[in-house]
């Protein structure tokens, strides 16, 4: 049996499983022989409330089914939730000191309080194993990152000083997902900079190869534009992309809004269709798609991937549409500004204003090639962008802070 490989990250649910989550150690797995585990609670609507996490209640789904159909061979521990020991996860701190030692490889993430205690208990205990954080953030949270004051009190914000300290001094490997975060580390803490490697998200390669899922030439795409979230919500900005569309001539073109939406975003869509009826044959409300046979289908025969969001981390559902050949439209989040190219992949979205944005859709839609011409360039750029690929940079990282 390979060295062990653990990910704890208490909140998964189904979903993370086919994300970062799921992925890291999956391919980890697969490529390199680990025995790979993801460790969480079954997570539950009451669960998720007392994790700070019901925001995502609307979307929660505890089936786990994706271990059976898409990470075959990723094992996944569930640990009772008992509640918090001050503002941690106790049941997690019971596993990390009564497991440390087993684990050769512990995987974290966020660059919080929490993660530098569970570091720290995993150091204490294991000290000859490797830890690995992936920070999951853009370069947008940095200053709240560089910010060490968590807490009022005097003497427990000393203390999460001190964590943070030998937490960054024991670390072994941090990750961030875009390149202008990497480079910008050390305005966060100086001795992260050699810690750190470029780990974006990618798309599930042995997925595609197993379902055999070709990405399709230009002529075989459709005049669809795309776009995934969670509709309605701050952080996804939909209003601002309906608002866009009002002055764009759609002509032929269908655009495909996947997610789930918002109860409360439902009145506004009323609203919406009532003052622009002409509309509704064009935006097509796809609902939350499960099936990623399916997801996958429809980035292979959009030509176009739009995202109004007020901010990302990442955004895989764009890396993803991408890998598709999407050219991409994006306000100034995520990975836009790694795969944009002078423009030959995609451009950012400067202005967050229907004006703007409608002026930049039609400007694509009338120039069949801006989209048609790049496209085989797009296709061998994604690749940088397949877990295969990218999970060697990681595996490599870790063999060499092992033989160190």
């Amino acid at each position: 049996m390979g060295k062990k490989f653990v990910t704890l990250f208490y909140p998964a649910t189904n979903i993370h499983l086919v994300k970062d989550v799921g992925m890291i150690p999956y391919y980890m797995h697969k490529l390199y022989g680990y025995d790979s585990t993801l460790v969480c609670y079954k997570n539950t609507e009451e669960i998720y409330r007392e994790i700070g996490q019901q925001d995502y209640i609307s979307v929660l789904d505890n089936s786990y089914s994706n271990l059976d159909t898409v990470v075959k061979g990723l094992k996944i521990e569930f640990i009772d939730y008992e509640g918090k020991f001050f503002s941690f996860q106790k049941s997690v701190l019971k596993y990390l000191t009564k497991n440390s030692k087993d684990i050769d490889v512990l995987n974290l993430y966020h660059f919080t309080p929490e993660s530098f205690l569970f570091g720290v208990i995993y150091k204490l205990r294991n000290p000859k194993g490797t830890l690995f954080l992936k920070m999951d953030a853009s370069l947008s949270d940095f200053e709240s990152l560089r910010d060490t004051n968590y807490v009022s009190n005097p003497f427990k914000n000393a203390v999460l000083r001190l964590l943070r300290y030998v937490c960054i001094k024991k670390l072994d490997v941090l990750s961030n997902e875009t390149k202008d975060s990497v480079k910008s580390i050390g305005t966060v803490d100086k001795n992260l900079v050699k810690k750190c490697i470029y780990l974006p998200n990618g798309i599930d390669d042995l997925f595609l190869k197993e379902n055999k899922i070709k990405q399709l030439n230009y002529e075989e795409k459709e005049n669809i534009v795309v776009a995934v979230g969670r509709l309605g919500t701050f952080q996804k900005n939909t209003e601002l992309l309906l608002e866009s569309l009002v002055n764009v001539d759609l002509q032929d073109w269908k655009v495909f809004l996947i997610g789930h939406i918002e109860a409360d975003f439902y009145k506004y869509l009323e609203n919406f269709f009532k003052n622009y009826p002409l509309l509704k044959d064009k935006i097509i409300f796809k609902g939350n798609i499960n099936d990623r046979i399916e997801l996958f289908n429809i980035y292979n025969r959009s030509k176009i991937f739009i995202s109004t969001s007020r901010y990302e981390s990442f955004g895989i559902s764009m890396m993803e549409a991408f890998s598709f050949g999407n050219y991409i439209l994006s306000t100034k989040t995520g990975f836009i500004g790694d795969i944009c190219n002078n423009d030959e992949n995609g451009r950012i979205l400067i202005e967050e204003t229907p004006a703007f944005i409608s002026n930049e859709i039609n400007r694509v839609l009338k120039d069949s090639q801006i989209i048609n011409k790049r496209l085989d360039s797009r296709l061998n750029f994604s690749e940088s962008f397949l877990w295969s690929n990218i999970i060697g940079v990681l595996n490599n990282k870790i063999k060499k802070k092992i033989s160190e």
